[in-house]
């Protein structure tokens, strides 16, 4: 495509199908403030053979033109190579042009795309905005029962996304038990494949109520550590480590698998070997059967 005197690369996107059909998509998050790093990170990611990725908040430090530059520039090999979806974090503060800059699915909310809900073949993927600052009482309610309501659909699996973890080992965050009171319940009674959020920066995997919870906050931004004590539920935790999540759908189960790109050791940046550090298999939900 030429735009005055620039031409873009061949780009590439997949529509959703109608009916299900095997899929790999990819997942990562917070991106900002190292944006040399996000590029190892993107482009990683760009050599996966993938059909959207979805981002789960902390795109950019701050929601201003130099910011956003940064991100498109560093993560343009991604974006060049699949549909990219994102959730919004605390660090894009709700601003104006995180709704300009994206076409995300229709949902609820600021211009409709502040939550969103997207169905990818027989896949249900649900994107929510947890920044309770912003939201607030009116805004998590009518969230909340937009939620309860998308989630009662049938689907093969069901993937919910956001940006602050409910349930966390990390020392500095710890969780947020409080959301967790609200949306948990209805994560279990919809029986939700998997939640994946980040804002902390690290990766862990957390089983809670029979659901599992995946935390990747290894996109660039600064690595936080994990408390020695983790929680009750906590699987794996792993810290220093830029990485993603690669989500293989088939049939009959689904698998995630944590996937390094670096350690991050005193300022030094040390390549990892593309290996899943953690690979966790996940059942279809259960057709309901006939009364």
């Amino acid at each position: 495509m030429r735009l005055g005197q620039a031409v873009s690369p061949v780009c590439y996107f997949t529509v959703p199908p109608e009916e299900f059909r095997p899929f790999t998509f990819l997942v990562y998050g917070d991106s900002r403030t190292n944006y040399d790093l996000h590029a190892l990170v993107a482009e990683r990611m760009a050599e996966e053979t993938a059909e959207f990725v979805v981002h789960t908040g902390d795109l950019i430090e701050s929601p201003t033109q130099r910011e956003w530059r940064e991100f498109f520039s560093t993560g343009s090999p991604l974006f060049r190579a699949m549909s990219f979806l994102c959730i919004i974090g605390n660090h894009e503060r709700n601003s104006r042009t995180y709704y300009e800059l994206f076409s995300l699915p229709a949902g609820g909310g600021r211009a409709g795309e502040q939550w969103w809900s997207l169905n990818w073949g027989e896949v249900l993927l649900v994107g929510l905005d947890s920044n309770l600052q912003y939201l607030k009482l009116t805004g998590l309610r009518e969230e909340t029962d937009w939620l309860r309501e998308v989630l009662a659909q049938d689907a093969r699996y069901k993937f919910v996304f956001f940006h602050h973890p409910l349930y966390s080992s990390d020392a500095h965050y710890g969780g947020n038990e409080s959301l967790g009171t609200i949306w948990a319940p209805i994560f279990q009674e919809a029986g939700v494949t998997a939640v994946f959020v980040g804002h902390c920066h690290n990766y862990e995997h957390v089983i809670k109520d029979g659901v599992q919870y995946f935390i990747t906050g290894g996109g660039g931004a600064p690595l936080y550590p994990l408390s020695e004590e983790r929680i009750e539920g906590s699987v794996l935790g792993i810290e220093d480590t830029l990485h993603y999540l690669r989500v293989t759908v088939a049939e009959d189960g689904a698998r995630v698998e944590m996937i390094p790109v670096a350690r991050v050791e005193g300022g030094q940046v040390i390549p990892l070997p593309p290996e899943p550090m953690e690979t966790v298999e996940l059942a279809p939900i259960p057709v309901p059967t006939a009364p």
